[in-house]
């Protein structure tokens, strides 16, 4: 009997979720957060993006847009995958089913279809930009405004055949560390790079996004990596990494750094952080390879951008500007928390807990505090998107 309740329970918690087998014991998903809103959805939320007045939500078989006011839904449409390009009123949502051809770009707030694509293998979306790669005689990588419909530069890309895998062709560049009970991005889509790599099975490919041009194509072994105007290098070396950039136009070595441990690089917006032989953190500008911040024995960069560092050392995390000696904010943390830089916010995240804070990136200030099952999915200018079961919540920041 106590066999068959526990496969019942297991049975459950695969059917329903976390935040539902959560709620079903008796506690609120979402921790008791208060909410500017609390909605419904048709599936489990796995990503959800924010625009100008709506909010994308990505299911298992839908992409719903709703209000931001108010969570209300506004449309729904049979897709995989969706996401944001453009933004404010130039904003447009990009809709696909992952293994079929194609895409829709659609309105937002209305859904009224702007273009279809039918042949694309694959679709990536900026602030300023969608591009996307199509194989039919040859294979091209094509740049569209946002709510476009002619394409403002298109390149073909040598040495792919012209039946392409969905899975072939993908974009490098730096990622940043994980946070458990994060599964969050940004509110909007990035800017479009000035260089795009495109990684496929055995080159990577280096285009300039301003005019369509191909740069250059390289035979690649898996360590290779655009960022921006860089192409990196990884070669481990005994138990070291080293790490070189060179110049796209020119193809000469800029500067090399050798850090301790794997070459899986971890970084954010111009930076990359590196812990050095003697143990001491590093965040270097991967632009001139110069030193934005360098920390004792001890102290790690957690995470990264162009203009501050969170650092821990022992049982205290700090914010850092570069170039300031003193620290933005400092305060205790436990040996489980771990940390996450979006831009104005800061979430930190407790491993034992499942709590997870947001404060204010430039002075420490506790925005809000969630527990529960629930997952964050965005940060928002005015609060954290929550996702648990089927169901999406806005938690507010504190004024």
């Amino acid at each position: 009997m106590r066999r068959a309740a526990a496969i019942a329970a297991v049975l459950l918690t695969l059917l329903v979720g976390d935040g539902v087998w959560y709620w079903l014991n008796g506690g609120d998903p979402f921790g008791g957060a208060a909410t500017i809103w609390r909605q419904s959805l048709a599936g489990t939320p796995r990503t959800v993006a924010v625009g100008d007045g709506t909010v994308l939500v990505t299911e298992r078989t839908v992409v719903e847009s709703r209000s931001a006011a108010d969570g209300r839904q506004l449309w729904q449409r049979d897709a995989d995958w969706g996401a944001l390009a453009g933004s404010g009123e130039r904003s447009a949502a990009v809709l696909r089913q992952q293994l079929l051809p194609g895409y829709q770009v659609l309105d937002p707030p209305t859904g009224r279809e702007l273009r279809r694509d039918r042949v694309a293998a694959e679709v990536w979306t900026f602030q300023d930009a969608v591009v996307d790669v199509t194989c039919t005689n040859a294979c091209r990588l094509t740049g569209w405004a946002p709510r476009g419909s002619a394409p403002l530069w298109r390149v073909t890309l040598p040495g792919l055949a012209p039946i392409l895998p969905t899975d072939t062709v993908t974009l490098s560049g730096l990622q940043p560390a994980a946070l458990p009970r994060v599964a969050a991005v940004p509110a909007g889509p990035p800017r479009l790079p000035g260089l795009l790599g495109v990684r496929t099975q055995r080159q990577l490919i280096v285009v300039d996004t301003i005019d369509g041009r191909l740069r250059q194509a390289r035979d690649d072994d898996g360590r290779l990596m655009v960022v921006d105007t860089r192409i990196l290098r990884t070669d481990p070396v005994g138990k070291a990494c080293v790490v070189s950039a060179s110049d796209t136009l020119t193809q000469l070595e800029v500067w090399r750094h050798s850090m301790l441990g794997s070459c899986e690089l971890v970084g954010g917006p111009h930076t990359l952080m590196v812990v050095d032989s003697d143990g001491a953190g590093r965040v270097l500008d991967y632009s001139d390879g110069r030193t934005l911040w360098q920390g004792g024995p001890g102290d790690r960069a957690v995470a990264a951008d162009d203009q501050r560092v969170l650092v821990r050392g022992g049982d205290q995390l700090q914010a850092l500007a570069y170039g300031k000696r003193a620290s933005l904010w400092s305060q205790p943390v436990s040996t489980s928390t771990v940390a996450g830089l979006y831009g104005e916010v800061t979430l930190l995240a407790d491993r034992k807990s499942a709590q997870v804070s947001a404060v204010a990136t430039g002075s420490g200030r506790r925005l809000a505090t969630v527990g529960g099952a629930a997952k964050v999915l965005a940060v928002g200018e005015v609060g954290l998107y929550l996702g648990a079961g089927r169901e999406l919540a806005l938690v507010p920041f504190a004024r």
